[in-house]
C-alpha cells in the first residue's frame, strides 16, 4: 500500500495528463457536438410553439389564412433562426388541432368548429408522394466535425507527450539509479580495500613486514598467510561485509583450509550469523586445521586466538 502511494505521488503530474486527455476527448467528441445538437433542438422546439400559437390566434379571432400564409410564416422563422423547420405545413396543423382539443378553457362545441376550419386548410394540401424529397437535405454539422477533429488531434499530440515526459522520466531514473548503484559498489570497493590494507598493516606491526605474505597474482584464495621459518603458519581471509558473515563464507572456506594446510582467521567488520557458527563448530570438529572468525577489535589478540584449542 505504501508503495502504492509513493508510485501515486510520483507520478501525479502524469495521472492528471492522462485525465485531462481523457476529457478533452469527452468533451469535443461527445459534449460539444451533444450541446450543439441540444441549442438546436430547443430553436426547433421555440419556433414549433410559435407557429403553434401563431395560427391558433389566427383562426380562433377567424381570421383568412391559408396554405401561403403557413409557409410564409415557416420561412420567417427559419431564415430568422437559421435553423431547418422538420414539421411539414401538414404536420404543424394536426399540432395546431391537437392544441385546441387539449384547451378546455374553451368549449367543446367551439373546439370543434376551430378544428374543422384547420381541416378546411389541410383539405386544400397538395398530396405529395414524398414530402421527404422536397425538404432541404440536412446540413452536415461541421462544428461538431471540427469539434472531434480538433478534440482526437488534440489528444494525440498530448498522448505523445505524456508517453514521451513518462519515457524520459524513465530513463532518467533508470540512469540515475545505475549511477548510485555504481557510487555504492565504488564506495563498498573502496571500503573493502580500506579494511584490507589496515588489516595488512596491524599484521605486519604484529609480525613484522617480511612474515607477512600479500596475496597478488598467485591466488590461493586468501588475502595474507603469515610465515614462519619460512612455513605457512596461519592464513588470513579479510571479509568486509554490510551484513554478517553467513554460512557461505564456511562453506567456501573449507576446500581452502585442505588446500593450503594451514588455519584460516576470517577478519571480518561483522559479527557471523548463528547459521555461520554452528557450521563452524561442526567443521573445525572434522579438520585438522581450524577455521577461526574474529572481528576487526579481536585482531590484536590474533596469536592467542590461533593458539587456542
Amino acid at each position: 500500500m505504501k508503495d502504492m502511494f509513493l508510485w501515486i505521488k510520483n507520478n501525479l503530474s502524469h495521472l492528471f495528463s492522462l485525465i485531462g486527455i481523457l476529457l478533452t476527448i469527452y468533451f469535443s467528441v461527445y459534449y460539444i457536438p451533444q450541446y450543439s445538437e441540444d441549442l438546436k433542438h430547443k430553436r426547433i422546439e421555440g419556433i414549433n410553439n410559435e407557429l403553434i400559437g401563431t395560427i391558433q390566434e389566427l383562426v380562433y379571432n377567424q381570421q383568412q389564412i391559408d396554405l401561403h400564409d403557413i409557409e410564409t410564416l415557416i420561412k420567417g422563422k427559419e431564415l430568422r433562426d437559421n435553423v431547418n423547420y422538420p414539421y411539414s405545413v401538414d404536420e404543424l396543423l394536426i399540432q395546431v388541432q391537437e392544441s385546441f382539443v387539449s384547451n378546455k378553457f374553451i368549449t367543446l362545441e367551439s373546439r370543434k368548429k376551430l378544428v374543422e376550419t384547420i381541416d378546411s386548410i389541410r383539405a386544400t394540401i397538395k398530396p405529395i408522394k414524398d414530402q421527404n424529397e422536397l425538404k432541404e437535405p440536412k446540413k452536415f454539422n461541421w462544428l461538431s466535425l471540427f469539434s472531434a477533429l480538433l478534440g482526437i488531434i488534440s489528444s494525440l499530440f498530448a498522448t505523445y507527450s505524456l508517453a514521451s515526459r513518462v519515457s524520459k522520466q524513465r530513463e532518467e531514473e533508470v540512469t540515475e539509479r545505475v549511477i548510485e548503484q555504481n557510487e555504492i559498489f565504488q564506495d563498498k570497493i573502496k571500503k573493502a580495500f580500506e579494511f584490507e590494507e589496515f588489516v595488512g598493516k596491524k599484521l605486519e606491526l604484529l609480525y613484522g613486514v617480511e612474515s607477512v605474505i600479500r596475496q597478488g597474482p598467485i591466488n590461493t584464495g586468501v588475502d595474507f598467510i603469515i610465515m614462519k621459518n619460512k612455513k605457512p603458519v596461519f592464513a588470513v581471509e579479510v571479509k568486509f561485509s554490510d551484513n554478517i558473515v553467513s554460512a557461505n563464507t564456511i562453506y567456501k572456506l573449507i576446500p581452502l583450509v585442505q588446500s593450503i594446510g594451514c588455519p584460516v582467521i576470517v577478519v571480518s567488520n561483522k559479527e557471523p550469523s548463528q547459521l555461520a557458527l554452528n557450521l563452524l563448530n561442526k567443521t573445525n570438529s572434522e579438520l585438522k586445521n581450524k577455521i577461526k572468525i574474529i572481528t576487526i577489535n579481536e585482531l590484536e589478540n590474533i596469536e592467542h586466538i590461533i593458539q587456542s584449542d
